[in-house]
């Protein structure tokens, strides 16, 4: 969860700068989720529940490696 200084600095953060910060906040946001839904998918008493948070890890691991793709694109792009 992005801290209220987090929050406070891509609020005023501007062009790349603001594109890196809420990249990096959303890759921790979802590292979180991952750690969560894999928890889920081992633990969980219903198996639907146990499905759908496997899911949810596959799509939140792909989406991290989305936001670091697009962070390295940046970097390539930024003078």
């Amino acid at each position: 969860m992005a801290s209220a200084d987090d929050m406070a600095a891509l609020k005023t953060a501007t062009g790349t700068d603001l594109d890196h910060r809420f990249l990096a906040l959303m890759s921790a946001h979802h590292e979180g989720g991952v750690h969560m839904a894999t928890y889920a998918a081992e633990h969980a008493a219903d198996p639907n529940v146990r499905a759908l948070a496997k899911r949810m890890a596959a799509y939140q691991a792909t989406e991290i490696n989305e936001y670091a793709d697009y962070r390295a694109r940046l970097d390539a792009t930024t003078p």
